[in-house]
């Protein structure tokens, strides 16, 4: 696990999104070429990947084979990395190869954003009694991006999904989705993270799952009979345990490492830290208008907004109501006036 570890510590410290690696998909850690697609789109860049993936293969089999060129300094640089095989596996070791893209430019965006959130964050695990290096978890989901979608539909930093949000209590409506909301969110994380952990019976397999569901990880679990999370890696198969998942907990901790020890990164030091957010959470009692809110709050309004990402942009044009039961940041100097505030809206 650990060289599995510290070969994400070099995609998140070494490489930026304009290189990737070519390595081994089973030994991630076992990297064969450093390549650069700088000022490439995406066609020409896929076309380079391919083609070095190519080179790769072509001088592994010419390794795994009785050809005279067995000793070129490629293959002998090759040979040095994959160790004492049979020409057989070599051979496979050939059809076994992935492109990582760097991801150094991103973390050091990420870094700098998460320190809005991370101090009420910290409040959040802590009150559940969860371990506080959860918190980090974002960098492998989002790199702390709020607007955060993928292809899946899973949104925000946590990368919800919308039926598991549901689950978990958050409001996900046409004006509404509290996955955007870093807070909010972060709360729901929490509690299927600890779920995780009952089922699982152990942190690494609960972080998983937080990527793979505990249901795959239960199979794994009673067919191999077994909790060790690197036995899991390399013995179990599943159409749904593929090479994200199994690096899911590695990359976590990974970007765990370089968070806590960011001093020790020459290229974190220059890094531009967001303050910390300054709100104060009111639950609402009744159905307030949205516009005649935002008109009451005057020159704190842009602010209000930035508190409260879930209210979608849409609905802010819109006359829309805020629900019963809603929790809204407000910015701190408001917090005195609150009762005068949500009366005017009555």
């Amino acid at each position: 696990m650990r060289k599995r570890v510290n070969f994400w510590k070099k995609v998140y410290t070494e490489i930026d999104t304009n290189r990737g690696y070519i390595h081994d998909i089973d030994r991630p850690w076992i990297i064969y070429e450093n390549i650069s697609i700088k000022g490439l789109n995406r066609k020409k860049a896929n076309k380079k990947i391919k083609h070095s993936i190519y080179k790769v293969r072509l001088a592994l089999n010419n390794l795994a084979s009785k050809k005279k060129n067995k000793k070129s300094v490629k293959n002998m640089q090759y040979a040095s990395l994959i160790g004492k095989l049979s020409a057989k596996k070599i051979k496979k070791a050939g059809y076994n190869l992935r492109f990582q893209r760097g991801m150094s430019d991103r973390f050091h965006k990420g870094h700098g954003r998460a320190h809005k959130y991370l101090d009420h964050m910290k409040k959040i695990f802590s009150s559940k009694s969860l371990p506080l290096e959860l918190i980090y978890l974002p960098h492998v989901e989002s790199s702390f991006n709020i607007k955060a979608h993928s292809k899946s539909n899973a949104v925000g930093i946590w990368q919800v999904l919308g039926p598991i949000g549901k689950k978990l209590g958050l409001i996900i409506n046409q004006d509404i989705d509290e996955r955007l909301d870093p807070i909010k969110s972060s709360e729901a994380a929490a509690i299927l993270l600890k779920e995780n952990y009952k089922i699982l019976g152990s942190w690494p397999l609960a972080v998983t799952g937080y990527n793979t569901g505990p249901a795959v990880l239960r199979r794994a679990v009673k067919k191999l009979k077994t909790h060790n999370l690197s036995q899991i890696i390399n013995k179990f198969r599943a159409r749904s345990w593929g090479f994200a998942s199994k690096n899911f907990y590695a990359t976590f901790v990974a970007v765990t490492e370089v968070s806590i020890n960011f001093n020790k990164f020459a290229y974190l030091n220059n890094w531009k830290r967001s303050d910390p957010l300054l709100f104060e959470s009111i639950k609402t009692t009744e159905r307030y208008s949205l516009p005649k809110l935002l008109k009451a709050l005057g020159k704190y309004k842009n602010e209000f907004i930035e508190l409260n990402p879930s209210i979608r942009k849409q609905a802010i044009k819109k006359k829309v109501l805020i629900p019963r039961n809603f929790t809204l940041h407000l910015p701190s100097e408001l917090v005195s006036n609150r009762n005068q505030i949500l009366k005017s809206l009555e």
